[in-house]
């Protein structure tokens, strides 16, 4: 009987991926004919799935958080600009996936990389990471980003240090983060703490298009790093800041005009430099 019973439940499991799948791809097929204010796709709710997953709902996580990377890798590989529809989608995704498996990690950092970088959504960012520490309390993962965004994006010191206290307590996690809260403090004010934590994150991260997303912002944040740097050689120089980019070629501090990947005017003012495409695909 319970043989029975498992052959049924994987038989009305294939049914309800292969009636999901129908209807994702009917979703993903309209949605090239519809206005650009439509939502970017839907997701059934955890409520609904949770029930009908039966004992298979680590597989439709998997499933749903598959299809939430396709639908937003392919407006970020079309360089459309995120906007509120790309937000409530992705929230809402991401609760239903991580309400099935709430110990599935990549859909947490999927999340808070792009509600960060892209939203500047840092409470929901937050609020992922809270949810996620408490379902997956061994990991030192969690607490790391929420230290990380305290200190890089909130300017919030106190909040950093706790929570990566909290994470270099955690078994098996990085030596080196007894002494990152002293580093991101240290750095404070550069570009430096961001392209450390992307280079952490990619090197975790499997999903070829946001792999492809944070190379990008990487490539961005390291130029403007380096632009920051060769103009504290000028300074160090002649005391005084330069005037442009032409005057920093002329005197042998860049070999070419600098440009931003994502096709914004790189503005110096002071010794920093900033993009008017706020690290965004135009």
């Amino acid at each position: 009987m319970k043989i029975r019973a498992f052959f049924m439940q994987g038989a009305l499991f294939c049914c309800l991926i292969f009636l999901f799948s129908l209807a994702w791809q009917w979703s993903h097929s309209q949605r090239a004919g519809v206005l650009h204010d439509t939502p970017v796709g839907y997701t059934l709710p955890s409520r609904v799935l949770y029930p009908m997953s039966l004992r298979f709902k680590g597989l439709v996580s998997n499933f749903v958080f598959l299809q939430t990377i396709m639908t937003l890798g392919e407006e970020i590989g079309k360089q459309v600009p995120f906007g509120e529809r790309h937000h409530n989608y992705l929230v809402s995704s991401i609760h239903t996936v991580t309400d099935l498996d709430p110990r599935f990690w990549d859909p947490y950092l999927f999340a808070v990389m792009t509600l960060t970088w892209d939203f500047e959504d840092f409470d929901t960012a937050r609020m992922f990471l809270e949810k996620a520490m408490k379902h997956k309390d061994t990991d030192w993962r969690p607490p790391y980003f929420l230290g990380f965004n305290c200190f890089y994006f909130l300017g919030d010191t106190a909040c950093g240090a706790h929570y990566m206290g909290l994470a270099s307590d955690k078994k098996g996690s990085p030596s080196y983060l007894p002494m990152l809260a002293t580093r991101l403090a240290a750095d404070a004010g550069t570009y430096k703490p961001a392209i450390f934590l992307l280079r952490q994150s990619i090197a975790e991260t499997r999903h070829p298009s946001l792999l492809q997303h944070m190379k990008k912002r990487l490539e961005a944040l390291e130029l403007l790093d380096y632009l920051e740097e060769q103009i504290k050689i000028y300074y160090g120089k002649y005391k005084k800041y330069p005037e442009s980019w032409e005057g920093m070629v002329v005197k042998g501090l860049l070999e070419t005009l600098p440009k931003d990947p994502y096709g914004g005017e790189l503005i110096m003012r002071g010794g920093r430099v900033y993009t008017t495409s706020g690290l965004l695909d135009k």
